[in-house]
């Protein structure tokens, strides 16, 4: 769901930018579909909270500065709020409905509260200082090439730019004309600030966070543009030949990062890109293709450990809620969690059981600890419902007693 998170969060700062430039007819309306829109980032990704508030706080200044009348604050105030809390109160009539309040507790709030504040997802991450869970950040931003050079570029703008900014409208004299959207430099870096918190909070090292950081960067860089041409007041320009400057700058710098980015791909030794004619043919793994000896598409299997894509390859459906899980040894809610495993393996009567925890294959690798005998409540039941009929590459397929 970080790719929903990451649209809500761009849909939401465009409305703040809108609300600002002043082009709506009905700005209430237009606040309250801010509003709403930022109250469904918990229910998209959990993780994306620190930054929807920095969206919230920086509109709330926004409207303070722009509000003329305590009334009209006042009213526009109610109107944010009123969609921020709207998408909650359908979630809580629909747990209502069914009754199904203490699976959403345990499952969705308090385990994304672990993941993101404490555990991480494969240990207790309060044994890293936040100086610890920084340095994994930084390691990201220098090991994974594609976003390189745009992170480059905003380094470039944070370090050297934005000090040139402030710098040079401090010294401007009082009879100068001051850029009335200079506070989007300050809203640009705490929204910056917000989402490598975001990243760094966890303590996990999965690269695909950092896609967090791609509209802060846009945003950071977009804005420096706009307030370097007003901050040396290129009186020269008129107005539409300032805007079309500005577009041509962006544009140039985002064509000459992605070149750049592109050109640095193709030369790398990509695994992807030397086998895309290879996996464009219907492509299965050996694990799949022996999987699919013992059941077919439209049936159901469950898998421990980090191997989800077994069931795209394979066409098998998930008999368990969770697709996902292993080793939660850390876990404050590894009993329920295991439970909720063992009675979705005995309802849904699956047919297959796979332990995908082996040497070659994702996160967990660890027989020794984490293949499913290790786990008394797990290997009970397939123990008793299943029989092992294959291996491959140290994965095991259990077939349905």
């Amino acid at each position: 769901m970080l790719y929903l998170s990451i649209v809500i969060l761009s849909v939401a700062l465009l409305i703040v930018c809108k609300y600002y430039a002043g082009n709506s007819s009905n700005p209430n309306r237009l606040i309250f579909a801010l509003g709403f829109i930022l109250g469904l980032t918990p229910f998209a990704k959990m993780q994306s909270v620190p930054i929807a508030l920095s969206i919230a706080c920086i509109f709330l200044h926004t409207l303070w500065l722009k509000s003329i009348a305590r009334g009209q604050f006042i009213r526009s105030l109610a109107a944010f709020f009123l969609g921020g809390i709207l998408f909650s109160a359908l979630v809580i009539l629909y747990l209502t409905i069914f009754s199904i309040y203490d699976a959403f507790w345990k499952s969705y709030i308090q385990q994304n509260l672990l993941i993101y504040s404490t555990h991480g997802l494969m240990g207790n991450v309060n044994q890293l200082s936040f100086f610890g869970k920084i340095n994994i950040f930084l390691r990201m931003l220098r090991r994974v090439p594609d976003t390189r050079i745009l992170f480059l570029f905003t380094a470039i703008v944070l370090i050297l730019g934005v000090p040139f900014l402030i710098i040079k409208r401090f010294s401007l004299s009082l009879n100068q004309e001051k850029s009335n959207t200079f506070c989007f430099v300050y809203y640009s870096l705490f929204i910056l600030v917000a989402s490598s918190y975001s990243i760094i909070r966890p303590g996990n090292g999965f690269t695909h966070y950092l896609l967090f950081l791609i509209i802060p960067s846009g945003f950071l860089i977009g804005v420096f543009l706009g307030e370097l041409a007003k901050v040396l007041q290129v009186s020269q320009l008129t107005l539409s030949n300032l805007k079309l400057s500005l577009l041509t700058g962006v544009i140039f710098i985002t064509i000459t990062a992605s070149f750049l980015q592109f050109a640095t791909i193709i030369k790398l030794d990509n695994v992807y890109l030397d086998n895309c004619r290879v996996f464009a043919k219907n492509y299965l793994s050996p694990i799949a293709k022996n999987i699919l000896k013992y059941a077919s598409p439209g049936e159901s299997m469950a898998v421990w450990g980090w191997a989800s894509e077994l069931y795209f390859d394979t066409g098998l459906i998930q008999a368990t809620r969770a697709g996902v899980l292993g080793s939660l040894n850390y876990s404050p809610l590894q009993q329920y969690f295991f439970k909720q495993y063992a009675d979705d393996l005995i309802n849904s009567n699956a047919k297959l059981f796979v332990d995908a925890v082996a040497p070659r294959m994702t996160v967990f690798k660890d027989r020794k600890t984490q293949e499913h005998e290790v786990f008394p409540e797990i290997a009970r039941v397939i123990k008793e419902n299943y029989r092992l009929v294959d291996e491959v590459k140290g994965v095991r397929i259990y077939l349905k007693k």
